[in-house]
């Protein structure tokens, strides 16, 4: 065994750390994509719907990096890995709140359109709250996770 590495690791395991290394990372820098798309869309138009989706971008790419960072460092078995993990379930979840709370905050689009956005949301938020929860709770509660507590 090496410093700062452990043996074992695989199966579900693996699948959350395909998961914090692919997908949620994927789905994050989508959402950059759209949400540089929407400010370059939102700039002619003015006010807070340009600073709504600057913020969009900026955490959503925070939270790609931060996600893959999580996922590697169980990919490599990292001892710090429970607990970076954890935590960006955490983060991810919050991050994806503020974004459905900023949005309410946006008056300069149309209602209709603040209407289908909130509710996009608000469905994006309960998708990725549950795998987020998934994930949270098997890196805090399988036996097989504790060899990367720290």
């Amino acid at each position: 065994m090496t410093e700062g590495r452990r043996q074992s690791g695989g199966g579900w395991l693996l699948a959350v750390s395909i998961l914090l290394t692919v997908a949620i990372p994927a789905s994050s820098l989508f959402n950059v994509f759209l949400g540089v798309r929407g400010l370059t869309a939102a700039v002619h138009v003015g006010g807070p719907l340009v600073a709504y989706m600057a913020i969009v971008v900026v955490l959503s790419a925070g939270a790609a990096a931060f996600s893959i960072a999580a996922g590697a460092s169980l990919w490599l078995r990292r001892l710090f890995a429970v607990r970076l993990a954890t935590r960006f379930t955490f983060v991810y979840v919050l991050t994806l709140g503020a974004g459905v709370f900023l949005s309410s905050l946006t008056t300069s689009i149309p209602k209709e359109l603040g209407n289908i956005l909130a509710l996009t949301l608000g469905q994006e938020l309960a998708r990725e709250a549950m795998v987020t929860v998934t994930i949270h709770l098997y890196i805090r509660h399988f036996s097989r996770v504790n060899e990367y507590r720290v």
